[in-house]
C-alpha cells in the first residue's frame, strides 16, 4: 500500500543510519505490535543486514520484521557484541527462531550448531541459509531437554521468538509431536566456546541436558532470565542460579552503552539477558563495540 512505501521510503535511512532520535522517530511512523492493524497488508520485502551484509526477507506486517527491516540489523545489541567478543569458533544456538543469533554468529564463528523447533521460522532460516550460500551452519530442527521426549509447541500468534515449551503467554497456535533430545546426545564431540538459549522458560532442562558438555568445554553462556517463563515450565531463577552455580558460573547482566555513535558492551548491568562466566572469568575481558560489527564490512 502506498502509505507503507512512503514511511520506508522516508523514514527507513534515518532509522537505519541510527541518527539521533531514531527512537522517536521509529516508534512514531513504525511502532511495535500495538502498530500492527496499520500495517496490515503490507508487503514482504528484503534487506541486507548492515554488519553482515546477510539478506533476509521480512513480512512488514509483523512488528519484529519492521524492527529488522528498518534498522538493517537485529535489535539486539548485546548479545551480537558479546560474540564479537567472545570471538568463538564453534558456537551453538539452542531456540534459534527466525535466526538472527545463528546469522551474526555466522558472520564470526567457524562453526555454528543450531536448533529450532517450530517448522515454520525453522524454514525462513534454512531459507536464509541458503539465500546466502552459508556453509558454517548446522539446523536441527528439534527442541533441548534433560530426556528425550515429544512435546507441545506453543506459539503466540504475536511473536513466533515466545514460543515455549511451557504454555502461552498470550492467544496463540501449537505444534504438536515435536521431537525433543538432550544436549549431550546430539552435540557430543563438540567443542563450543559460546552457547545462546532462548527457549522462553525452558532454560533449567536444556542446561540439564548438556552438562557433560558444558562442564568439558566452559563455554560462555547466553540466556534470558525471567521467572515468569522460568515458573511456566516448571522451574525458578533460584532453581537456574542454582544449577550455574553448581557448573561453576556466574551471571552477569549484558547491556550497552553508547559513546559517540558507537555502542559498546557492557556487563554486570540489571537486566534480564545474561552472560554466564566460568568463574575465574573476568566481565572486563570481554569488550566490543558496533564499530568492532562495522568492520566485518569493510
Amino acid at each position: 500500500m502506498l502509505k507503507h512505501q512512503l514511511v520506508v521510503a522516508l523514514v527507513r535511512p534515518y532509522v537505519a543510519a541510527e541518527l539521533p532520535m531514531w527512537g522517536q522517530v521509529y516508534r512514531h511512523f513504525v511502532g511495535s505490535f500495538e502498530r500492527d492493524e496499520y500495517w496490515r497488508g503490507a508487503p514482504t520485502l528484503p534487506a541486507k543486514n548492515k554488519y553482515y551484509g546477510y539478506e533476509s526477507r521480512f513480512d512488514l506486517s509483523k512488528w519484529a520484521d519492521r524492527t529488522a527491516f528498518f534498522l538493517r540489523r537485529w535489535y539486539d545489541l548485546p548479545a551480537q557484541l558479546m560474540i564479537r567478543a567472545v570471538n568463538p569458533k564453534t558456537v551453538v544456538d539452542v531456540g534459534a527462531n527466525k535466526g538472527d543469533f545463528t546469522l551474526a554468529a555466522a558472520s564470526m564463528a567457524d562453526k555454528v550448531i543450531s536448533f529450532e523447533p517450530n517448522p515454520v521460522v525453522a524454514g525462513i532460516l534454512k531459507g536464509d541459509i541458503r539465500r546466502n550460500a552459508i556453509r558454517n551452519v548446522t539446523l536441527h530442527e528439534m527442541g533441548l531437554s534433560d530426556r528425550d521426549d515429544v512435546l507441545t509447541l506453543h506459539v503466540p500468534h504475536i511473536n513466533s521468538g515466545s514460543a515455549s515449551f511451557g504454555g502461552f503467554q498470550t492467544e496463540g497456535a501449537t505444534v504438536e509431536n515435536i521431537p525433543v533430545r538432550t544436549g549431550d546426545e546430539i552435540l557430543e564431540g563438540e567443542k563450543p566456546d559460546l552457547i545462546k538459549i532462548d527457549v522462553e522458560g525452558f532454560e533449567v532442562h536444556a542446561i540439564r541436558g548438556m552438562r557433560q558438555l558444558i562442564e568439558a568445554n566452559q563455554p560462555i553462556i547466553i540466556t534470558e532470565v525471567i521467572g515468569e517463563h522460568l515458573e511456566r515450565c516448571g522451574a525458578s531463577v533460584v532453581e537456574l542460579n542454582d544449577l550455574m552455580a553448581s557448573l561453576g558460573y556466574t551471571a552477569h547482566g549484558m547491556g550497552t552503552r553508547r559513546k559517540g555513535w558507537r555502542h559498546e558492551l557492557v556487563l554486570g548491568v540489571d537486566s534480564a539477558d545474561v552472560a554466564w562466566l566460568p568463574n575465574g572469568r573476568e566481565p572486563q575481558e570481554f569488550t566490543a563495540t558496533t564499530a568492532d560489527l562495522m568492520a566485518q564490512q569493510a
